[in-house]
């Protein structure tokens, strides 16, 4: 499973970049074709981003009131998830929610030597777009780990885009959103998403910010837009580097490579050790935990 690279090598670099680099497409081209899209969105609105949803998403929308979320589809999703993950989702809301709340800042108020007073004051944002990778991998987790800061701020209007696919969402995140009280979901995701949330549509009111993880393409589009609106940071796709010798677990070096490589395909996991064997150990558990999961 690993790609073995030899430091005494004379290819030894070449080989290393052309990893490190070895992504589907060039920054230019991706820039280019994010840009053509939100161009579009701000101009044609609704017919734009039905058309992107469904030809990039593999979804058949037929009307803008098709991509929101109904409550019967969250009260199906309710019913479809075991009792277990409800509990799961519920006790991790009841632990992020403290965490977030010990994190919460004051407001400040002095008066100085010259009797003059001074102070902050810190206010929610009226509105947040909360976008959730969706797709081949699932994560509730985003939903909760970027909604409840939200919430414990006190945002009004939080909105979670993320994609479908043949029209349908996983019942797990429609669980997590429901868990924090989220329920104005849009089917939507990629650069049209972070686009519609910019500058809005007809159904879909604009967000002062817009926060959350996604794959290049999304993060082309937070990157081009930031300016209009507020973004958390620009992020991914993701990548780690380990630097274990034959004294680590290899199963924990294991563990801690698929943390970041599972996120995208583009997603780069780097392990530097000068031990063969331990290298052979640590590919031994990589491939029983693909066969697990």
């Amino acid at each position: 499973m690993l790609k073995l690279i030899t430091c005494n090598k004379s290819n030894y670099e070449k080989k290393l970049f052309s990893y490190v680099n070895n992504t589907s497409m060039n920054n230019k081209k991706r820039s280019e074709i994010v840009s053509n899209i939100i161009k579009k969105i701000k101009k044609n609105k609704n017919t734009a981003l039905i058309k992107y949803s469904n030809e990039l998403e593999h979804n058949n929308f037929k009307n803008s009131k098709s991509l929101k979320v109904t409550p019967e589809e969250i009260s199906n999703a309710l019913s479809q998830c075991s009792q277990a993950f409800h509990d799961s989702i519920k006790l991790a809301v009841q632990r992020i929610m403290s965490y977030q709340k010990k994190l919460m800042p004051k407001n400040l108020y002095y008066k100085d030597k010259l009797g003059i007073k001074l102070g902050s004051i810190w206010s929610p944002l009226a509105s947040c777009g909360l976008y959730v990778p969706g797709g081949k991998a699932l994560y509730p987790s985003s939903v909760l780990m970027n909604a409840i800061p939200a919430k414990v701020a006190g945002v009004k209007r939080i909105v979670i885009t993320t994609p479908a696919n043949n029209n349908q969402l996983s019942p797990e995140i429609l669980v997590a959103a429901n868990a924090v009280g989220i329920n104005e979901i849009y089917k939507i995701g990629g650069a049209q998403a972070i686009a519609a949330l910019t500058f809005g549509t007809e159904s879909i009111k604009r967000v002062d910010k817009i926060v959350g993880p996604g794959n290049s393409f999304v993060t082309e589009a937070k990157k081009q837009l930031y300016g209009y609106v507020g973004i958390d940071s620009i992020a991914g796709p993701s990548e780690i580097l380990v630097i274990a010798d034959r004294h680590n677990n290899p199963k924990w070096v294991a563990m801690d490579l698929l943390s970041q490589a599972e996120h995208d395909e583009e997603a780069r996991a780097i392990l530097i050790s000068n031990s063969k064997d331990f290298i052979k150990k640590v590919n031994k558990h990589l491939l029983k935990f693909f066969k697990i999961y």
